[in-house]
């Protein structure tokens, strides 16, 4: 699947995104991605998260995330 017509593709099934955490940014607050929304196809697949400091849920877009560093 090609993400926001950028000439790279998601080679990882999206189930294995969940539960994982990820930080906005290098600098950014730390979330934890709890879902994809469906219809999980095409450019703009969206996944339900939670930012932890927070406590706030909401919608990302799965091309955003995959630009935000894995938390360690």
């Amino acid at each position: 699947m090609n993400i926001a017509g950028q000439n790279r593709k998601v080679t990882i099934p999206l189930d294995t995104l969940i539960g994982s955490y990820r930080t906005f940014g290098n600098a950014g607050p730390l979330y934890e991605i709890l879902s994809v929304i469906e219809p999980a196809e095409g450019t703009s697949v969206l996944l339900r998260i939670r930012v932890i400091p927070s406590g706030e849920e909401l919608n990302y877009a799965l091309s955003e995330a995959m630009d935000d560093p894995v938390a360690r």
